[in-house]
């Protein structure tokens, strides 16, 4: 009882929520096993060391945990009994079970764990076998949840089970849904539904599932009618690429209609200026919005944060690009993992010295790195970060994607490009034994610094560049992108575009567009923050 063999005891786990957790996981499966023993299809030893290893991964000092459970089979038992442990604690804020079978049973339980969780926040359920009777089971759980992050991809659900789940959760607060090759079969209605009515959705992706034109226009014309989705991802379906623009430039418009949901300004009315979050007298006032697109690749790599009143503070705001390649997931991981690490340096930042400071954030970027690693993510990202604290302006970046503060009318540069021909850089690789061919470390990879890339290990380090700045009444905007502006815009062209515009919406936009039509052949992604 209690853990099995000694390299499994629970004394192993550093995590004292996640030990807890392992050792009541090990107590309720030897009862459930004795009740119902023909549910278990492996050796108690192969389960317990996979639900093990996903509890000892968890940082030490971590409150909510990340259950990733999505790489090792785990037989009907174990998936009842972890369900059975999600459902009575308050310690795990996301599950992902993909690639594990969801019986009815374990549908009817997972119901069950949303209706009384309200901490988890994030489901993954990629590739479990979902059909609408597993979807029919979860309904009364579903309509309850209080999930922000959903993902039903690669699942047979068809029309019927996708139009069921929207249903579901069209009052639901989830801020970002995946259905990607749901079997839609060219069917929209659902889509379009939940485009129109789910007053929190601002991330939906619909790949391969059989759009044609007709459908992205009634996709399009309800992202017109609708202010919320600020990024829809409709790759891998026969749609005209001029829908797929107009429906990207859609949500770019969108992105500020967001931002009013998530407090980024107290109020839009009709025919007044557009408010910015004012965090009391005398304080900083910031606008934000973002603009994106997929440009001339076949896929978006690229994701954005955005957190006004970050860590529940008026004055703290934090924006983030993460430019991924080789793929998405270590963009998509780090996007919902590094901004809470770094919210737990200290509950009162700025009380600290600079140096300890700089030290958290760097920790910060190294642990994101870390569970990316023992997660088995295996391609890499770049990430930038801004973190506003009243007037302190702090800037954080791992790769080449770039920051630009406006001030004066003139462009300072605020993050660093690690590209394997900065001198600096290059020295740093030789030095360690490798080489820089073709502008890329090893011939592979054009940035020097990433979270991610494992297999370029030492050469490609996480360590981030830090800068620390006053925001002053000299300073009007920041513009934070990825390599796909920048590639073709400079500096000060970027500053340029958007001196004059005081709307955040239209100026990422402008230089989103402006990128694209340069030439462009990456993914663009920009976020302007208007100071004032």
């Amino acid at each position: 009882m209690g853990g099995g063999g000694s390299k499994f005891k629970p004394e192993r786990i550093r995590n004292t929520y996640a030990q807890s957790l392992y050792r009541e996981f090990c107590d309720r499966y030897d009862d459930n096993l004795a009740s119902e023993p023909d549910l278990a299809q492996l050796p108690r030893s192969t389960v317990t060391s996979i639900i093990f290893d996903a509890f000892e991964v968890q940082a030490d000092d971590s409150e909510l945990l990340v259950l990733d459970l999505s790489s090792c089979p785990l037989d009907a038992l174990a998936i009842t009994t972890l369900l059975q442990l999600v459902e009575a604690t308050a310690y795990i804020e996301a599950l992902n079970l993909s690639n594990q079978t969801i019986t009815l049973r374990h549908a009817s339980e997972l119901s069950t764990v949303l209706l009384n969780n309200a901490t988890l926040a994030r489901l993954e359920l990629i590739g479990t076998s979902l059909t609408p009777e597993h979807i029919t089971s979860m309904g009364a759980g579903l309509a309850g949840t209080a999930l922000e992050f959903l993902n039903v991809s690669h699942n047979a659900l068809g029309p019927e089970g996708v139009g069921q789940l929207c249903g579901h959760i069209v009052d639901s607060p989830l801020h970002r849904l995946l259905m990607s090759d749901v079997a839609l079969d060219g069917h929209v209605s659902a889509v379009v539904d939940a485009i129109a009515y789910m007053s929190q959705l601002a991330v939906l992706a619909v790949c391969d599932n059989g759009i044609d034109e007709s459908g992205g226009r009634r996709i399009i014309s309800a992202l017109k009618a609708a202010h919320t989705v600020t990024s829809i991802d409709l790759r891998d379906n026969p749609i005209p690429e001029d829908h797929i623009i107009r429906a990207t430039a859609l949500c770019g418009r969108n992105a500020f209609a967001r931002s009013v949901v998530d407090g980024m300004v107290d109020a839009v009315i009709a025919g007044s200026p557009l408010a910015g979050v004012d965090a009391g007298p005398g304080r900083l006032k910031v606008k934000a919005a973002f603009a994106e697109t997929v440009g001339r690749r076949p896929e978006m790599e690229d994701v954005v944060v955005m957190r006004s009143g970050f860590r529940d503070k008026p004055d703290e705001h934090f924006y983030a690009v993460y430019d991924g390649h080789g793929g998405r997931d270590a963009a998509e991981f780090a996007s919902v993992t590094l901004h809470h690490l770094l919210a737990d340096i200290a509950p009162d930042l700025l009380a600290l010295p600079e140096s300890a400071i700089r030290q958290g954030i760097h920790r910060s970027f190294v642990e994101c790195a870390r569970q990316m690693s023992v997660r088995g993510v295996s391609d890499g990202t770049t990430a930038l970060c801004t973190w506003i604290i009243g007037d302190t302006l702090i800037s954080a970046n791992a790769g080449d994607s770039r920051s630009v503060l406006c001030r004066e009318g003139r462009a300072v540069r605020m993050s660093r490009d690690h590209k394997p021909i900065d001198p600096d850089e290059k020295a740093r690789i030789t030095q360690l034994g490798g080489f820089v061919e073709d502008k890329r470390v090893l011939g592979t990879l054009s940035v020097s610094r990433a979270l991610g890339d494992f297999f370029l290990e030492p050469y490609v380090i996480p360590d981030p560049h830090i800068t620390f700045d006053t925001i002053t009444p000299k300073d009007d905007f920041i513009i934070m992108a990825c390599d796909g502006l920048w590639d073709v815009v400079s500096d000060g062209a970027a500053v340029s575009l958007v001196m004059g515009e005081r709307d955040p919406v239209q100026a990422s936009i402008k230089l989103r567009d402006a990128a694209f039509l340069k030439g462009s052949t990456d993914n663009i992604s920009v976020v302007v923050i208007m100071l004032g």
